[in-house]
């Protein structure tokens, strides 16, 4: 078995004061997340240490930018609403532009009297009807109508505007989201190799110390490497899942296969 010195004994004593107070940092920040997670379900959280129950799988995304790009365009919830708006505008604009046109008005009246009305029948009334159509155009309005269909013409090509630097926004983070979302695909990829080569690492480190061509420091070390492997591929399935949400809401989309539990 591996000896150790009195350096490796104050090396190992200075490593364990580091991971005190790691832990202690780790203990604070979980009691953060779980105050927030409890804000974010409005204070429904059961008492005592929660238990994740999705695996949290992480899968190779299939998808194509520019599918995703178009189907954007065509789904995206403010794309949708902007169009609305558009169609609501052109109404308006439309009302205001028929201002111009002649109003035509038509008016049918019946009058029924009756000079005895004592000892009348329905026979007796007398009946008149009138018949009117009428033409009216408006020439002059003082600038009313004219005012009216500017604003309307105006809202209008805003809401064109805004459709367009809408479209150029969504299409920018769109991008930008699959970037990241490959991207963290090939970083968990390489993080879960490296903890294949650090479990592998360590096994060796322990063969060694047992046999005494090791030192404990070289052991500790190689322990540390495999412990924060382990951290690392926690962080990149994290990374993995927080792109995949930032690409769904880029998009508008429900891009989780169905295959795979969304958590």
């Amino acid at each position: 078995v591996g000896s150790v010195t009195k350096s490796d004994v104050l090396l190992a004593e200075i490593e364990l004061n580091r991971a005190e107070v790691a832990v202690l940092q780790a203990t604070q920040q979980m009691e953060e997340a779980r105050l927030g997670l409890r804000r974010l379900l409005g204070g429904a959280l059961p008492e005592g240490p929660l238990a994740l129950t999705t695996s949290f799988q992480v899968f190779q995304p299939a998808y194509d930018a520019e599918d995703l790009v178009a189907r954007a365009f065509r789904d995206h919830p403010s794309l949708r609403e902007s169009r609305a708006r558009q169609e609501a505008d052109a109404a308006q604009l439309w009302i205001a532009r028929s201002s111009y046109l002649p109003s035509l008005s038509l008016q049918y009246s019946i009058q029924r009297t009756a000079a005895d009305t004592i000892d009348f029948a329905w026979s007796d009334f007398a009946e008149q009807s009138f018949l009117g159509l009428a033409l009216n155009w408006q020439v002059f309005s003082g600038f009313e109508r004219h005012n009216q269909t500017s604003q309307a013409n105006a809202a209008l090509q805003s809401a064109r505007a805004e459709e367009v630097r809408r479209s150029l926004q969504i299409e920018q983070d769109v991008r930008a989201a699959f970037s990241r979302l490959a991207t963290a695909y090939a970083s968990h990829q390489v993080a879960r190799r490296s903890v294949e080569l650090a479990a592998e690492d360590l096994r060796l480190g322990e063969a060694r110390y047992q046999t005494g061509t090791g030192s404990f420091v070289d052991l500790v070390d190689a322990r540390t490497r495999s412990a924060q492997a382990d951290v690392d591929l926690i962080t990149a399935t994290y990374d993995f899942y927080l792109a995949l949400v930032q690409l769904e809401l880029a998009t508008g989309l429900n891009l989780l296969p169905d295959e795979v539990d969304r958590p």
